[in-house]
């Protein structure tokens, strides 16, 4: 008789502990609840690690947010207004007529602000001239907006003016906010300007723009129209940025479709604070000539030779003629008889 042995292979302490806790398992009903948790928890762990999201001593992610480059209303204890453009490095300035863009805040609701420029602190509290003032309208919350040309008399070169504003009631001081602008540094004494290098061009000319105080380093858009309005551009727009100086220079074709007739030249900054011409200024304009008929060239007459005409002969000069005929033909006749005479008389005698 044969007897077989199954030998069954002895696990390790932790292994056969596992096996022990999974045979126990099999025989009750919340084993595979049991499961179901482990295998849970797991793929939650796997799910936060692969999310990135907050683990205990871990940091929280963050979604890149751009900051916006100005608050969109100015901050300040009390009434306040500051300048949104035109701003070149954290820095209201510009030549004079330029058009400053404005907002202010905590003002009584639905009023009119006065702003004017105050070269000190001590011109905020003065009653300023009618002729350098603006208005700025207050809405239902208290904000005020609106725009402000800076007066051309006001135009001390590299001098930072004040923005003193009034409701009539409350006259504010610069100084009382800290996030806008409050005061204009004057670059040019005079306003931003365009030149042409012609004042009439015939079709196919090339016409030369020119600019002269604007804002350095500053994008300028040049528009030809054929309404002083600007409304019907003649050519398509050219973009030039301005020199270190605040001066450009730009170069349109006039095309052979122009029809003749007046044209203007407008140019303004890409923040609307510089534009020529300015709001009450003259417009910039030149002429396109009606081009100038070629004339057809008429064919030149043939001339005709003039013949030239034989003198007739004058009667003196017909009668030596007949003259001299008779006496050839005489003598001919002589020396013909002399001829035949000597031949006769040879044929006789012999030689």
């Amino acid at each position: 008789m044969r007897f077989s042995f199954l030998v069954r292979p002895r696990l390790p302490a932790r292994a056969r502990a596992k096996t022990q806790f999974f045979d126990q398992c099999s025989r009750q009903r919340h084993c595979r609840a049991a499961r179901l948790g482990l295998c849970a928890g797991t793929a939650l762990l796997a799910a936060m690690l692969g999310l990135g999201l907050m683990l205990p001593g871990a940091p929280a992610a963050r979604l890149a947010r751009a900051a916006s480059a100005r608050p969109q209303a100015p901050i300040c204890s009390g009434p306040c207004v500051g300048i949104l453009s035109p701003i070149f490095n954290n820095a209201a300035e510009g030549p004079v007529g330029a058009t400053l863009t404005l907002d202010g805040a905590n003002w009584p609701a639905n009023t009119t602000v006065t702003i004017w420029p105050g070269v000190n602190q001590d011109a905020c509290l003065q009653t300023p001239s009618s002729n350098v003032t603006g208005t700025l309208a207050v809405d239902g919350s208290g904000t005020a907006s609106g725009t402000y040309v800076w007066p051309l008399s006001v135009n001390m070169v590299n001098q930072s003016y004040l923005l003193c504003a009034s409701d009539g009631v409350v006259t504010i001081i610069p100084g009382t906010q800290d996030n806008q602008p409050n005061s204009y540094l004057v670059l040019s004494a005079d306003p931003p300007a365009l030149s042409l290098s012609a004042s009439a061009l015939n079709q196919g000319d090339t016409l030369t723009v020119s600019g002269q105080n604007w804002k350095p380093a500053q994008p300028v858009t040049v528009n030809i129209c054929s309404d002083a309005n600007c409304v019907t551009p003649a050519l398509p727009s050219q973009q030039v940025t301005s020199n270190d100086d605040g001066t450009f220079e730009v170069q349109f074709s006039i095309s052979s479709s122009m029809p003749p007739g007046a044209y203007y030249v407008r140019a303004s900054a890409n923040d609307g604070a510089l534009m020529v011409p300015l709001s009450k200024g003259a417009p910039v304009q030149f002429m396109v000539n009606a081009p100038t008929p070629t004339p057809t060239p008429s064919p030149s007459p043939t001339m005709k030779p003039t013949p030239t005409p034989t003198p007739a002969p004058s009667r003196g000069s017909q009668s030596n003629t007949a003259l001299l005929i008779f006496v050839l033909g005489t003598l001919s006749v002589l020396f013909l008889i002399g001829g035949i005479i000597s031949l006769a008389v040879y044929t006789r005698t012999g030689p």
